[in-house]
């Protein structure tokens, strides 16, 4: 037996197969390799076209999260937001512009707010304990002279009612705001600029402006908003708050702006309580006005939102609003047009991709049949082709 082994050949002994993670490595190492190397041999074809495509690419991502994240700034256009908080109701934000000579004062809002209130109990809406259906706030401008221990002043005045702060959430350098809790009607609240000319200071709480020879009490001093678009838009100089009834009886201002934050169970509930009991007024939803689709529709009545009828005058916080939808609109198209490019590129990838993967698929089928055969032939006639006196293995073959 060992003279016999010594003359036959060593028997093969079969390898056996790598475990199925090795062989998954290692073909992601070839796809990566053949991948890595495609993208080499296309860079190095067409570099300039690849750099362009990059560069609008990136853009467009840029242009997508500016579009995003610009109307964030803008604090008076999110008072539904934070009316709502983490309750998960639906809430609306509702504002209305009246026309000059509506002759809009203290009795329109308790009106309005009666409508709000039927509404809601006629729709069986409730709040919950200690909660509220709505946020109401108005307001109109004026001027007037106001005079500190350091001289006098033309102060742009906006006279404020409800729950206006709530919906103008300005930076306090010191004090408070103005509320409808107050028992007296007499404070005054100053922004940093007129506080540094009356008084040149900040910390004033507790201290007295006289107008028309009346004193009234500083309740703080505020800082304007800093974002661009208030910037912009704010162009009155120094300015005050005080109560609206207050400046009322001081010139008969009227009222020319409501803005609402509520309840709103089904689209257009809120802003139609607004249109039926403020008819005359411009009403506007504000909720949502800076989505995809707001923008669009910005863009579609291009050349016609500068075309007015109507004699309202927007406050300057509207004014900024108008000018974030239209920057909104140009970012819009430049994101578009950065985007057509990579998009192109995609497309005519895959489309390349698809007719080369339909080309091979078509040209690996007759081997595939081929294979088929060969399968089927050594599960049938194997063993008779390998015996000894047996069939002729092509002649199987033609017989399959």
């Amino acid at each position: 037996m060992a003279a016999l082994k010594s003359i036959l050949p060593p028997v093969p002994v079969p390898s056996a197969p790598a475990p199925p993670a090795k062989r998954a490595a290692e073909k992601a190492k070839k796809l990566t390799s053949a991948l890595g190397g495609a993208l080499v041999r296309l860079w190095r074809g067409h570099r300039a076209a690849l750099t362009a495509l990059v560069l609008s690419a990136v853009l467009c991502a840029a242009g997508a999260v500016v579009f995003r994240t610009l109307p964030n700034n803008l604090l008076s256009q999110r008072a539904a937001e934070r009316f709502a908080g983490e309750s998960g109701e639906r809430v609306s934000q509702v504002s209305a512009f009246l026309p000059a000579g509506t002759g809009a004062g203290m009795n329109e809002a308790y009106e309005l707010m009666e409508a709000l209130d039927s509404a809601y109990l006629s729709a069986s809406i409730t709040a919950e304990d200690g909660g509220r259906l709505y946020s109401l706030a108005w307001s109109a401008p004026s001027a007037l002279t106001v005079t500190g221990t350091r001289g006098s002043a033309e102060a742009q005045v906006l006279g404020v009612g409800g729950d206006y702060f709530t919906f103008h959430p300005l930076y306090l350098y010191s004090g408070s705001f103005l509320g409808e809790d107050d028992l007296m009607h007499d404070r005054v609240v100053l922004d940093a600029e007129l506080a540094w000319r009356l008084f040149g200071g900040l910390d004033l709480a507790g201290m007295t402006v006289t107008i028309d020879d009346k004193p009234y009490y500083i309740a703080g001093v505020i800082a304007r908003e800093s974002d661009f678009a208030d910037k912009s838009a704010y162009t009155g100089g120094a300015g005050m708050y005080m109560f609206y009834d207050t400046l009322s009886e001081l010139n008969g201002t009227e009222i020319n702006t409501f803005e609402i934050a509520g309840r709103d169970p089904n689209t257009g509930f809120l802003s139609g309580i607004i249109k039926e009991e403020l008819s005359d007024a411009e009403t506007l939803e504000n909720s949502g006005r800076f989505s995809f689709e707001a923008v669009l529709g910005v863009l579609g009545s291009f050349g016609e939102r500068s075309q007015r009828t109507a004699a309202v005058s927007y406050p300057y916080w509207e004014n900024a609003a108008r000018l974030t939808e239209d920057w909104l609109a140009l970012v819009l198209v430049l994101t578009m047009l950065f985007g057509l490019a990579p998009a192109a590129f995609i497309a005519v990838l895959a489309v390349r991709g698809i007719v080369r993967g339909c080309v091979r698929v078509k040209a690996a089928l007759p081997v595939l049949a081929e294979q088929r055969r060969e399968r089927r032939y050594e599960k049938r006639y194997g063993k008779e082709a390998l015996g000894s006196g047996g069939r002729d293995p092509q002649e199987c073959k033609k017989g399959l």
